[in-house]
């Protein structure tokens, strides 16, 4: 799982937007 830094960064921006939409 920490191999794949797009996946890391697909994780991040759907926290991201999931946290903005608070």
């Amino acid at each position: 799982m920490i191999g794949n830094p797009i996946l890391i960064q697909e994780l991040v921006d759907l926290i991201l937007v999931y946290s903005s939409d608070t």
